[in-house]
């Protein structure tokens, strides 16, 4: 198809089998309804452009059992509207995408509904748009989920498998409330929102902060990791102000986390090594750095112990360490800071006053 295909002007549907080379635009806009029945590829140069109208404006809708491969030079973008629902008849279905789907126009939200996204290439958010994550999402090769500057995308009850989450200046990734919201393999680069509203993140197969990852944890939400994992990479969890209920690190079921050396966790006020959903045999090995430094309180205490081989600071607020201490790592306790130790408890380390 070359040229512009018009399901905007008025409420129309356009069912495509067999497949569609686009090289031009199709818009989509008055609940309108392109949909795609069976395994087939939407291949080309071109654009398919979501208005305003709504959430019922559906792009790349999918009939039954249906694979849809989106080509290399696709781009799905625009304002308001879903894409990957179901149309005519539910069944098992999957987006592959190899193109960009961008929600990419202020003050929209564009809906990923389908059961599975196969993403390798680019899903985001720009110019202050918003992609709701509302199906799982697992990314393979150079696949990223990008959030730029004052844009929003949210994980809403999903799972995201592999790959990297990135934001730009003001950009996040926001997590809703919901104990379905899981990570596995991810690499974070940016902000990973848990501050600005209740969330919950549970974390299998290991999490990976870049640089400029940060996690940020307020408002009593929950960054939950659950067996035997480890906290990779160079960056940052900061606990806010809402008071002990923020959980960062959180522990369930029977996990031994291992924080890497160049990973710190500081802030404010909450819990370290708390169990979440299930108790059972906890530690935590710290190679990096935990830092009371914001004048609240930070409780430290997994259920059987620390290993610290790095550094537990009470640098301007207080650290209680309420459970078992080994290893060779450092206790600093800085001039405005206060650390307390377990009653009863044993703890080996160096002393830094």
């Amino acid at each position: 198809f070359n040229g512009n295909l018009d399901l905007a002007s008025a409420t129309s549907v356009e069912r495509v089998t067999g497949g569609l080379v686009l090289n031009g635009a199709i818009s989509v806009n008055n609940n309108s309804v392109l949909s795609f029945g069976g395994n087939q590829s939407l291949t080309g140069t071109g654009t398919i452009v979501l208005g305003n109208t709504g959430s019922s404006n559906r792009a790349l809708s999918l009939q039954g059992d249906t694979v849809l491969t989106v080509g290399s030079g696709i781009t799905v973008r625009g304002e308001n509207g879903t894409v990957g629902q179901a149309f005519l008849s539910g069944g098992t279905q999957q987006i592959t995408n190899n193109g960009n789907i961008v929600a990419d126009v202020g003050g929209g939200t564009i809906s990923l509904v389908t059961g599975l996204t196969v993403n390798n290439a680019l899903l985001g958010a720009a110019n202050g748009g918003t992609l709701r994550l509302d199906g799982a999402v697992t990314q393979a090769g150079a696949g990223q989920i990008n959030a730029a500057t004052g844009s929003t995308v949210i994980q809403n009850g999903v799972t995201i498998t592999g790959g990297v989450l990135n934001t730009v200046g003001t950009g996040r990734v926001a997590v809703t409330a919901s104990n379905a919201n899981f990570l596995s393999g991810v690499t974070v680069n940016g902000l990973l929102d848990l501050a600005s509203g209740t969330g919950v993140e549970r974390v299998t197969g290991g999490l990976t902060l870049g640089g400029a990852g940060t996690v940020s944890v307020n408002n009593n939400s929950v960054l939950s990791f659950s067996g035997t994992q480890t906290l990779g990479g160079t960056g940052s969890i900061v606990l806010g102000n809402t008071g002990s209920s923020n959980r960062a690190l959180s522990l369930e079921g029977d996990t031994t986390l291992t924080v890497a050396s160049g990973v710190t966790v500081r802030g404010i006020n909450g819990t370290l090594g708390q169990a979440y959903l299930a108790g059972g045999n906890q530690r935590i090995i710290n190679n990096g750095t935990i830092n009371s430094d914001g004048g609240g309180t930070i409780n430290l205490g997994p259920s059987t112990g620390l290993t610290n081989n790095g550094t537990l600071r009470a640098q301007s607020g207080t650290l209680n360490v309420t459970t078992n201490v080994t290893g060779t790592g450092a206790l600093r306790v800085d001039p405005t800071g206060s650390l307390n130790l377990a009653n009863g408890g044993n703890t080996q380390g160096t002393l830094l006053m």
